[in-house]
Parts: structure tokens; C-alpha cells; sequence
């Protein structure tokens, strides 16, 4: 059985968490205008897990983004392992996988598009199942 997974960047600005991905209209959700999935294409239950396990198994964030909470009220309120972790926790998982064994975040192009500190940026992810 495969697992879908999502995944949301948030920043750090002006005191609170706010969303930093794209939207879209998606046949999923009525086409209503929600936050794009950002997981990577090759994410799969393997590493999800291993990156829910990494992530300490956080849970949601209790300063979540509104648009965020918003999107999970909506249409989440049931979403499997829910977890974050911060730009600097992706960096030092990512440092320690010598052999390339997991799919990772593309948290350059975050750095890259917002000029954050690694601790003001974040991906909120979880499993459908």
C-alpha cells in the first residue's frame, strides 16, 4: 500500500508563521484555491517515515501559518502523522546521509527565494493513510 504525502513551507516574518508556498485550484478540493503540495515527487511511505522519525514526531506546530490551519481544518482534520522541522534540522539530516539513500527537500531554493535564517524556515508535512 502507498501513502501520499504533503508538505507546506512556512516562514518566519513580522513575528508569526506564514505560508510561503504557491496555490493552486485542485480538482481534489472542489477547485477551491488551497496551498500547493511541495513533497517531493519521489516521496513515498519510506521517506516519510523516515523523515517523521528524524522530525521527532512533532505533531502540527503549534504557531501554525492561518492559511495553513485554515487548509487542515477544512480539508485535514484527520492527517496521518503530522510533523515539522526547520531548514537547519533538514541540513543536518541531509549532511549525515553520506550514501544519498533518502529523497530530500529542495531547501536551497527556500534560502534562495526568501534570504531567511535556517530557523525561519520550515516544512509542515504529513500522510493521507
Amino acid at each position: 500500500m502507498s501513502s501520499y504525502i504533503y508538505a507546506f513551507w512556512e516562514i518566519f516574518e513580522n513575528g508569526a508563521w506564514e505560508y510561503a508556498g504557491e496555490y493552486i485550484k485542485d480538482e481534489e478540493y472542489a477547485f477551491a484555491l488551497v496551498p500547493k503540495n511541495s513533497a517531493p515527487d519521489s516521496w513515498g511511505k519510506y521517506n516519510f517515515s523516515i523523515y517523521y522519525e528524524t522530525s521527532g514526531e512533532k505533531g502540527f506546530p503549534a504557531d501554525l501559518s492561518e492559511v495553513l490551519k485554515a487548509f487542515i481544518a477544512n480539508y485535514w482534520k484527520e492527517a496521518n502523522r503530522p510533523s515539522w522541522m526547520t531548514v537547519a534540522e533538514m541540513k543536518d539530516f541531509y549532511n549525515k546521509d553520506t550514501c544519498g539513500r533518502f529523497a530530500h527537500f529542495d531547501f536551497q531554493s527556500m534560502e534562495r527565494k526568501y534570504h531567511k535564517p535556517d530557523e525561519a524556515v520550515r516544512v509542515v508535512f504529513w500522510a493521507d493513510q
